[in-house]
């Protein structure tokens, strides 16, 4: 669902690798297995659970995607209370996906994917989420209630579909602290993403992004940048931004187009926006400033032949802003291998 579902699908740029990635770098998401779980389950359930939680169990998966599933399984429990069914509930907690391959004999580094599932009288689970792992896509996974699960929003919230839900981070604390340290060199929408315990989750909605003239098409046909940081580098080139409304929502989830989204708008709806819609100019790459007065004069159509062609105009600088984003990305990553580096030296001394 991230920025706007049906919408961001087509839109978004394919999948690829950044510029320089480094290769080894590279690797498949697992659901976690029972004997990883059980290896590690003290330090799991003390950084997600509370005491008097219930026990982990494995859950086959169901077939929506995890941002519609919320939604999903508030229809199936209305279903249920309409047929007179009693007994039933939703039931937190988090689906446990390993970055650490089931044979190693590393403590596994894991994302925690806050999840819901269906408690029936009897106390079976019933998920509605696929999985989201390349590997055996129809494998039961390990879920594990937890009360600690996104606090800040209520039963109502969770099942109305507005609201991203976020990922908790596990695993030895040299990794987990330099995802945690990248994550926070992204935009605050971003920032939700992944943290570093159930409390420091809070939920967001999705985004509506203002793109710039030809932006849509350069990300779909140019673009190098992974789809996975498609919101992040859209505000870091200096576009502004706002939440999805409770109506756009709605729309979304009926498979409807969201204008807002779209290349429309005179060059001030783009450079000087009005509330709700905002820059995040903290995060604008060096070349930002650039594009700005691309968008301005291409606004005016001033030259000598009275049209701009949007490829010859914008798609170099957008091709220099991915150059930086990129840039930024590695470095920041370079930067935290240095320091671990260090760290490692200075306790062998």
């Amino acid at each position: 669902m991230e920025t706007g579902h049906a919408d961001h699908a087509r839109l978004r740029a394919p999948a690829c690798r950044l510029l320089d990635e480094d290769e080894a770098l590279q690797c498949d998401d697992y659901n976690m297995t029972v004997a990883q779980y059980n290896a590690n389950k003290h330090h799991i359930r003390e950084h997600l659970c509370k005491r008097g939680d219930a026990k982990a169990a494995l859950v086959r998966p169901g077939n929506w995607p995890p941002d519609l599933a919320p939604r999903a399984i508030g229809e199936r429990l209305k279903e249920l209370n309409e047929d007179g069914d009693e007994g039933y509930s939703i039931v937190r907690g988090y689906r446990l996906v390993s970055m650490t391959t089931a044979n190693s004999r590393m403590r596994p580094t894991y994302n925690a994917q806050s999840h819901l599932v269906i408690r029936s009288p009897n106390g079976e689970y019933e998920s509605l989420t696929r999985n989201t792992t390349k590997s055996n896509p129809g494998a039961p996974y390990v879920f594990v209630p937890s009360s600690r699960m996104h606090t800040d929003l209520n039963d109502k919230e969770l099942l109305s579909g507005y609201w991203l839900l976020c990922t908790v981070v596990g695993g030895p604390p040299e990794i987990t602290g330099t995802l945690i340290r990248l994550r926070d060199n992204m935009c605050d929408f971003e920032r939700r993403r992944l943290c570093s315990s159930p409390e420091d989750s809070r939920a967001r909605r999705s985004l509506a992004i203002r793109q710039f003239p030809g932006y849509a098409k350069w990300a779909r046909l140019v673009s190098k940048l992974p789809e996975s940081v498609y919101v992040d580098s859209a505000i870091a080139f200096g576009m502004p931004s706002r939440d999805l409304t409770d109506d756009e929502m709605d729309m979304v989830f009926a498979g409807e187009n969201i204008r807002t989204m779209m290349e429309i708008g005179d060059a001030s709806e783009f450079l000087h926006p009005k509330e709700p819609w905002t820059f995040e100019k903290e995060r604008w790459l060096p070349s930002v400033e650039t594009l700005h007065v691309r968008v301005d004069r291409y606004s005016q159509m001033v030259d000598y032949t009275g049209t701009w062609v949007v490829e010859d105009v914008f798609f170099p600088i957008y091709e220099q802003l991915q150059t930086e984003y990129a840039m930024r990305l590695t470095n920041c990553e370079q930067k935290f291998k240095i320091e671990r580096q260090s760290v490692y030296e200075e306790d062998f001394r």
